[in-house]
């Protein structure tokens, strides 16, 4: 069976899988710190959070859910619910699920939430609208018939997924230009030196600050490009390119390695149907 990937069938349902696998990457290893994080007694009150952030739109069922035992049952239907995304089981409710849940810790505790949080918010968001499900899933197996190909829906969710990614790179390069450091060209050697992100050996990076200034700068221009000339058809495999090879190396230099798998699967969104198709078989 070959889906007409390019038009949203493919690219969304590698959006699906990933999204619920970094959930799980995400959220099971806290699993034994659950009270201490977003519990009632944990290190950072309901009420604090209400003070600190306030409005309407930030309460969480976890202000009321605080007990260990009752964090225990939502945070294990939770995984649940993130697992079956990822297996695609169920996924027309179970993705709602996944969705409430994740918005459910960032609002509980805000504090530890980061860039990973948000762009995982914005993809679940836009499952929900998404049609997804169809392909690559136990959904398809149970219902057996062959999907007709991919809908209007299909097409519209994926560029907005597409969108999404876009949009991150534009606004994180046009921050990095805000920096000395990015006009120097000694931003990813402050970068590998943080105590916070270091992960590899500095001594050849001082040794060859050419290599440094190199990173710095492609980064620049990668970040810049990429919302531009990702859309078009002759230049969409070498900036899709020159951006999975960035993205995994933010990865392996700086430690974020789940960050950048959701980083890399935002941009397989890009990826041609007929190449996936190919990949798959």
């Amino acid at each position: 069976m070959r889906a007409r990937g390019e038009r949203g069938m493919i690219q969304l349902e590698i959006v699906r899988i990933g999204v619920g696998l970094a959930l799980l990457a995400a959220y099971a290893p806290v699993t034994g710190r659950l009270p201490e994080l977003y519990g009632s007694a944990g290190w950072i009150s309901p009420e604090a959070v209400a003070a600190t952030y306030g409005g309407a739109w930030t309460w969480s069922p976890l202000d009321v859910l605080g007990a260990p035992r009752q964090l225990l049952a939502w945070h294990a239907l939770f995984l649940l619910a993130c697992g079956a995304l990822a297996a695609g089981w169920r996924t027309s409710w179970v993705k709602w699920l996944a969705w409430a849940g994740h918005l459910s810790y960032m609002h509980r505790n805000p504090v530890i939430t980061y860039g990973l949080d948000h762009v995982l918010a914005a993809l679940l968001l836009l499952l929900c609208a998404a049609p997804v499900g169809r392909a690559w899933s136990l959904d398809r197996r149970r219902r057996g018939a062959a999907p007709a190909g991919a809908s209007l829906g299909q097409a519209a969710c994926l560029t907005l997924v597409r969108l999404q990614v876009a949009v991150i790179f534009f606004f994180a390069g046009v921050e990095k230009l805000r920096g000395d450091s990015w006009w120097g060209g000694w931003a990813v050697w402050v970068a590998l030196a943080n105590p916070e992100f270091a992960n590899v050996p500095l001594a050849w990076f001082a040794q060859h600050l050419w290599v440094v200034n190199l990173m710095t700068y492609a980064t620049l221009l990668v970040e810049l490009a990429y919302p531009f000339l990702v859309w078009g058809r002759d230049t969409r495999p070498w900036v899709l390119g020159a951006a999975l090879a960035l993205t995994a190396g933010m990865g392996a230099l700086l430690g974020l390695y789940l960050f950048s798998f959701v980083m890399i699967v935002g941009h397989l969104a890009f990826a041609r149907g007929a190449w996936l198709d190919r990949a798959a078989t």
